[in-house]
């Protein structure tokens, strides 16, 4: 396998948020629709950009609803920009609630053993 394809299987896995730029030329893609099926198999969140009208999205990302953004509408840039933040921000969310579910845990951890500690002090 060349090496361009191993970097790009890689960094599908790597990656938080798969953002596709969907066109006619990236719809008739054979690798893009390889790309498309590799993150959707791995549950990427996939966020696809329009960049043509009336160009349906098609077979795993059918039902995703994508961001136009060929129309001279100036909220598409923001609703794009909004979204991305939002993805951060949830992102950033999980890992401070793991930080505290860590803590809490190691707390827990801490209270059993000195609990055990007293325990067997009192006995002796």
């Amino acid at each position: 396998m060349p090496n361009y394809l191993n970097r790009i299987s890689l960094e599908i896995k790597q990656c938080d948020l798969f953002i596709l730029f969907w066109s006619k030329n990236s719809k008739q893609s054979d690798w893009v629709n390889q790309e498309i099926g590799h993150a959707y198999a791995l549950n990427k969140t996939i966020l696809p950009i329009i960049f043509e009208a009336n160009l349906e999205l098609s077979g795993f990302i059918s039902n995703i609803q994508g961001s136009k953004f060929f129309t001279n509408d100036p909220t598409a840039e923001n609703r794009i920009d909004l979204f991305i933040k939002e993805l951060v921000n949830n992102k950033l969310g999980k890992e401070r609630q793991q930080k505290d579910r860590d803590q809490v845990q190691k707390t827990v951890f801490s209270v059993i053993i000195g609990g055990l500690l007293l325990k067997a002090i009192s006995s002796s």
